[in-house]
């Protein structure tokens, strides 16, 4: 039993990674939605395009850049991740839950 406790301490680092991504969204999503609302509908209709087409050029050059790259290379190969970011204990286990959680992230 006292063996599966580091491996559910990095579930938690890496799910950590995954809430706190979603929570800075769906406040963004909120924002976004409020100054939309917020502006009279032939506004909105004007500058809903531009807001989406922003956001989609801006995820397709991430696509290109060197971070990118580097969380793949981290993701790609989870086995080669644990064996070079090994730490011992619980704590070990959380931040190596966080780093590949936020690898991950990184690939997206």
């Amino acid at each position: 039993q006292q063996v599966a406790i580091p491996t559910w301490t990095f579930v938690a680092g890496y799910l950590l990674v995954w809430a706190t991504a979603g929570l800075v969204v769906y406040v963004l999503v909120q924002l976004g939605s409020a100054l939309a609302t917020s502006l009279d509908p032939p506004r909105r209709s004007e500058w809903a395009p531009l807001a989406l087409g922003a956001t989609l050029g801006v995820a397709g050059l991430y696509q290109f850049t060197t971070f990118k790259h580097i969380c793949l290379s981290h993701c790609r190969s989870p086995l080669a991740f644990v064996a070079q970011h090994w730490r011992d204990g619980r704590v070990g286990a959380l931040k190596m839950g966080l780093r590949h959680g936020l690898y991950c992230f990184g690939c997206c």
